[in-house]
């Protein structure tokens, strides 16, 4: 069976395209191949969507390989880059590869590109996952410190969406709590990057409320399961969606807090980018879910027994005040009733 293989194609012939997927199509895979020719063009595929590889021809004129490595540097993503060229060239190729791309094939020797491929495909998972766990482990450890310092989930709440914000390069987050009174879902707490203005989607959010099985955090709710949506503004249950697109916002996922097989609350994160999460972020949310929850009941088991310690001090203290009035009426010959 064919791997299926988001490809992007930096070149200004569309006939150029053709070679490079009937190779690939040739070593087992199935590329979905876009292209794009000039700066503006590369970095909106970049945001619009992932993409597993970037392959760049070397000779063009204006916007070649060069550029198109510094576009995707620029955007964080670490995506195997390999530049196509029609004319040998040592010397470039050192140079290309020092500066961070991670092959060079020769036109007239394509047969290296689907090994090139894979084995830079493989590559970039090795990364990608030693990356992953190292992100884990921090979010999970900064979640535990904030919680530690924290008296309320209302004061802890922006610094753990923006602790977990990491994991997945996600623009937006939530935290929903459960108002048993009404029964609705009501925002606790929105998140948003560094430079990043949500606008009318932030006024919105803080001011609505779900009922189960509505939007992304009552769906979550009414479930009981994580749950995610490729693309917030296409999807017919997704009550905000227009105003989501206003401020680009596209793949969205939740999770729900539970607490004794009920769920008290909901996480939700949003990106630029649709598609599905993988599923080491939703193995990371599950965890740190765990540690609010936790954190949940333990504010819970404290304010009841401080209500509990009020109760019994009134008691005692009206117990007090009992004795000494009888004490009183003794003193002066007069027994209580």
């Amino acid at each position: 069976m064919s791997k299926p293989l988001r490809l992007l194609v930096v070149e200004d012939s569309e006939t150029e395209v053709a070679p490079l997927v009937r190779e690939l199509r040739q070593h087992g895979y199935e590329p979905d191949a876009v292209r794009v020719d000039g700066v503006g063009a590369l970095r909106s595929a970049l945001q619009r969507q992932t993409w597993d590889v970037v392959i760049a021809e070397h000779g063009l004129s204006g916007f070649g390989s060069q550029e198109a490595l510094r576009v995707l540097q620029e955007s964080g993503l670490d995506l195997p880059f390999i530049i196509v060229s029609a004319t040998a060239g040592e010397e470039a190729a050192v140079t290309a590869m020092k500066a961070g791309a991670h092959d060079y094939v020769l036109k007239d020797r394509l047969t290296r590109l689907g090994p090139a491929v894979e084995r830079e495909l493989q590559e970039a998972s090795v990364r990608g996952q030693r990356r992953e766990a190292e992100q884990s482990l921090a979010a999970q450890h900064g979640v535990t410190r904030i919680l530690a310092e924290a008296n309320t989930l209302e004061e802890a709440g922006a610094r753990i969406l923006q602790a977990l914000a990491k994991n997945g390069e996600w623009e937006a987050g939530e935290i929903w709590v459960v108002d048993r009174q009404r029964n609705v879902l009501r925002c606790l707490e929105i998140w948003h990057a560094v430079g990043r203005s949500l606008g009318e989607f932030e006024t919105r959010t803080r001011a609505m409320t779900f009922a189960r099985g509505v939007g992304l955090p009552g769906r979550v709710w009414a479930s009981g399961q994580p749950a995610w949506i490729a693309d917030v503004t296409q999807d017919a249950n997704f009550p905000r969606g227009p105003l989501a697109a206003q401020v680009g916002l596209r793949g969205g996922t939740g999770l729900p807090l539970v607490v004794g097989g009920e769920v008290i609350g909901v996480i939700a994160f949003f990106r630029r980018t649709p598609g599905r999460p993988d599923e080491n972020l939703l193995s990371v949310l599950n965890a740190v879910g765990g540690q609010i929850s936790q954190f949940l009941v333990r504010q819970e088991t404290e304010a009841a027994l401080r209500q509990s310690e009020q109760q019994y001090r009134h008691l005692f203290e009206n117990m007090l005040n009992g004795f000494a009035f009888c004490r009183m009426l003794f003193e002066q010959g007069r027994p209580p009733d």
